[in-house]
């Protein structure tokens, strides 16, 4: 936060005396009073700043959750048009809403949070498998959605259907390569209230089975990044917890009384993530157990709900486990762990809530709960199994309104940070209007100095802060995502191909790293020390290929660059030569570097298979469009010639700043 000045400027315009109040920090937390005063553009863009953020404040956060082991369902390979998943609901059932929630991991190159789901889908409801007579709920082919996170609603009222379809229309390109997939996190269906889809059946055109990550029957086991619906109301206790035992094998259970014989429609058994625990998701939750219900204390009659005793089961992180019933009749419930959780050199068994439901409520909450034994801690209690929280928030009954929320809060938050940044922009250009007004009407040198010296703060400010953020972003994008790609081809791969992969990732990654530590690191801000690196970048990724590096003059000035403009041009420079290392097929190279006072220009060209850009720049994930958007980072300008069988040349002409 930089101090305002504690004096009054003077500006002389037209013979007459103007007081101007003392300037503030041009940010867009507190823009400075006086751009307020000479701005209306300003004064509209904060009225809705402030608005967006007392709506966003009013809603629904998605909480930060651990997936456990299940990301859901995927259809790996080269998708084609028109593959689709279906859902059975097992009968027909009013809708109310249809909600797509997307896969939440970083992949290869792009770092997208949206893996696998697909630019353009249609989605269709049916009383009938054959869908002669279905209903279209969406069609996004010509209208793609611009961020699917956290999940797509898709209203669905009035409508009566058994069968649930999603169909691609446009795949969704793996980046950097011609490889497509489809995938979904979760696919929910909402009637009378609540979520019908968990345990229904599920038919695809091709499904990847790479169990526990990956299933057919993961599309609708209840678990995604959206985890347990909940308000901002903080829990005071974690839950139910067991007495600690030294070996895994000690049977525990604990069992909640409805107080009367009654029909339930659905179980969900919240995992715990105490308060007072270092960070561990799925905290005690058994590998192994059984869900049973009785119409009697003893379980003399006992029916069993679900049965996960033969094999461990991957342990759910923050997401519930969902048992959808039909036609049963219960008084008790009971969860039994066959197999203790392993914390540290212990063994335990811990839950947050046990909930069941009848007719979309929750009749579980404040029932009488008994148990094999429990732990002696304040922080743990029977009652806290059915007390309507899970271990950090009250849990929200209205889960598809809560989704609602959610989706609305994250599109407030996006046009929050655009409103934040014109803000800034517009700031910037009022501050620059100003003090050419003042050098214009003869303001003193003083008065014209502390102008400056504020406007080159804040400049310095902002870059200083977009700078981290971009540091941030390389790392989370070029690091995370490659060691995701890593981590998943290790998963479900197997071939020599997938470890030919596995060695390009991690060599790409190691090379990310060495760049980014080279932008940040200091001694290495002149444009002298930016073109020897060039020179190494060019050596290492063109080895394969006779290549060329020129610059002209010969002698480029001594001068020293921006993090910034070394950070743009650089990467820049290295989606260029990705593509002719990559795609071109190019025997040979030549890349130009001419330098003026003002102007930085680079030239690449190489004699390679050539292509048609306006073809090119068409398809999802080319890499033009990132071409493009770098030359914009720079303000500056690329031109693209190539033609089939022409080779190709890129031109980046820029400003320095």
């Amino acid at each position: 936060m930089l101090p305002s000045f504690p004096w009054t400027r003077l500006l002389r315009c037209a013979g007459v005396l103007v007081i101007l109040p003392p300037l503030s920090p041009a940010t867009a937390e507190e823009p400075p009073p006086i751009a307020r005063l000479f701005s209306g553009s300003v004064r509209e863009m904060e009225a809705r700043l402030a608005a967006v953020r007392a709506e966003r404040n009013s809603l629904s956060v998605a909480p930060s959750i651990s997936n456990g082991g299940s990301l859901g369902f995927h259809a790996l390979g080269n998708t084609s048009y028109q593959d689709w998943v279906l859902v059975d609901l097992g009968k027909p059932r009013p809708l109310e809403a249809i909600v797509l929630v997307p896969v939440n991991i970083a992949y290869a190159h792009g770092g997208d949070r949206d893996y696998g789901f697909p630019h353009g889908f249609r989605v269709e409801v049916s009383l009938g498998e054959d869908f002669e007579n279905s209903h279209l709920v969406a069609d996004t082919t010509r209208q793609p959605l611009a961020n699917p996170t956290p999940a797509v609603v898709l209203d669905a009222e009035d409508i009566s259907a058994r069968f649930v379809r999603v169909t691609v229309t446009e795949p969704w390109q793996m980046p950097g390569t011609r490889r497509s997939l489809f995938a979904l996190g979760e696919l929910l269906v909402f009637s009378n209230g609540r979520n019908i889809a968990p345990g229904t059946s599920v038919t695809a055109s091709r499904s990847t089975e790479a169990e526990p990550m990956w299933s057919i029957e993961n599309l609708v086991d209840g678990q995604s990044v959206l985890g347990n619906p909940t308000t901002p109301e903080t829990a005071t206790l974690n839950g139910y917890h067991s007495q600690i035992e030294t070996s895994p094998s000690e049977e525990k259970w604990v069992q909640i009384d409805l107080g009367e014989a009654t029909v339930i429609e659905e179980v969900r058994i919240l995992p715990a993530r105490p308060i007072d625990w270092a960070e561990s998701h799925g905290f005690g939750f058994p590998p192994c157990f059984r869900v049973e219900s009785s119409l009697t204390p003893g379980f003399s009659d006992t029916k069993i709900l679900l049965d996960r005793t033969d094999a461990p089961f991957p342990n759910p992180g923050d997401n519930p486990i969902v048992i959808p019933l039909e036609g049963v009749k219960a008084r008790y419930v009971r969860f039994t762990a066959t197999q203790l959780w392993k914390r540290g050199s212990d063994y335990v068994f811990a839950l947050a809530e046990l909930q069941v439901f009848r007719n979309g409520k929750n009749i579980a909450e404040g029932a009488p709960v008994t148990a094999l034994d429990e732990v002696d801690v304040t922080s743990w209690a029977n009652e806290a199994l059915v007390d309507g929280f899970d271990s950090r928030h009250r849990l929200e009954n209205d889960e598809l309104q809560w989704i609602k929320g959610v989706v609305r809060q994250q599109r407030l938050s996006e046009e929050a940070d655009v409103l934040e940044l014109g803000l800034r922009e517009t700031i910037g250009r009022v501050i620059t209007r100003l003090i050419l007004l003042a050098s214009a009407s003869g303001v003193t040198l003083f008065g014209l100095l502390g102008f400056t010296v504020l406007r080159s703060r804040v400049l310095r400010q902002r870059e200083t802060d977009l700078l981290r953020a971009r540091i941030a972003s390389d790392l989370h994008d070029e690091i995370g995502s490659n060691l995701g790609s890593i981590a998943l081809l290790s998963e479900i791969g197997g071939g020599p191909d997938d470890l030919v992969e596995i060695n390009r990732v991690a060599c790409e990654t190691a090379a990310s790293m060495h760049d980014i530590a080279w932008v940040i690191r200091s001694g290495h801000d002149t444009l002298d020390d930016l073109l020897h690196r060039m020179r190494e970048v060019a050596a290492a990724m063109l080895k394969k290929i006779d290549h060329s590096f020129t610059v002209t003059p010969e002698a480029p000035p001594a001068q020293k660059i921006s993090l910034v403009f070394k950070r743009n041009t650089l990467l820049f420079y290295k989606e260029a030569l990705h593509n002719v290392m990559r795609h071109s097929g190019a025997t040979r190279a030549g890349i130009t570097v001419a330098l003026t006072r003002k102007h930085f220009v680079l030239d690449i060209h190489d004699n390679g298979l050539g292509f048609d850009p306006a073809v090119a720049e068409s398809l999802s994930g080319s890499g033009l469009k990132n071409l493009r958007k770098r030359a914009a980072s720079l303000h500056g300008i690329v031109t693209i010639n190539s033609s089939p069988s022409q080779g190709t040349t890129i031109t980046l002409k820029a400003r320095f700043p």
